[in-house]
């Protein structure tokens, strides 16, 4: 998926270029899109490359279960960042946290997964 914003007016431009940010589904400067990045939209957003941006999307870290055994694993699966919480915050995850992992600590995984 790629995600594309409308930042330029189509007006005083080609209708061609009119008609292919209404394809794309951008009508209005601000306006986004959430489009499959294709050969085909690559083309078409080449083609209004000056009233549109971008936005690659960001690929979000790995974070084995091991991570999710540390309050700072839990923050960054979560989406959390630590430093911009308030103490009270962190207090309140922190104490979310320990109820989960006093949860799955009475329920133990058993056996595991074969894969053939």
């Amino acid at each position: 998926m790629i995600t594309i914003r409308q930042t330029g007016s189509p007006i005083r431009r080609h209708h061609s270029q009119r008609e292919t940010l209404i394809g794309l589904g951008l009508n209005r400067i601000g306006r986004v899109a959430h489009l499959p990045d294709t050969p085909q939209v690559r083309g078409m957003i080449a083609k209004v490359r000056h009233l549109v941006r971008v936005h690659k999307p960001t690929r979000r870290a790995f974070i084995s279960e091991d991570d999710l055994k540390t309050f700072e694993g839990y923050l960054r699966y979560q989406g959390v960042d630590a430093a911009s919480l308030t103490p009270a915050q962190l207090k309140d995850w922190r104490d979310i946290f320990d109820k989960a992992r006093k949860s799955s600590l009475a329920n133990p995984k058993v056996g595991t997964i074969k894969l053939s």
